[in-house]
């Protein structure tokens, strides 16, 4: 398996559990929200910034790490299915109790 598809793909898993601690984090701690808002205008535009170059960023480091190797394409889509159900269960978990 290339290596890089495996740090893309563990990129992902980190970033969507980031992607819904940033939301909790932001929405919890106003001075936060206020320093996001004044990065570029408005905190969801920072925030998808940071979401993209960490997930650039992450996958660019890992594929210097990982070897190549085998590794079976069912683990991979689990991981996004992990990450996916990992990010939105934060958010929605979140919002739920606030």
């Amino acid at each position: 398996m290339n290596k890089i598809i495996q740090s893309a793909t563990w990129s992902f898993f980190v970033v969507s559990i980031l992607n819904g601690l940033l939301v909790i984090a932001k929405e919890s701690y106003h001075p936060l929200k206020t320093l996001m808002i004044n990065l570029t205008g408005h905190h969801w535009l920072t925030h998808g910034v940071v979401i993209i170059v960490s997930y650039i960023l992450l996958t660019v480091v890992l594929s210097g790490i990982f070897e190549k190797a085998y590794v079976k394409d069912a683990l991979l889509s689990a991981r996004l299915i992990q990450g996916v159900i990992c990010g939105v269960t934060l958010i929605v978990g979140f919002y739920l109790i606030h």
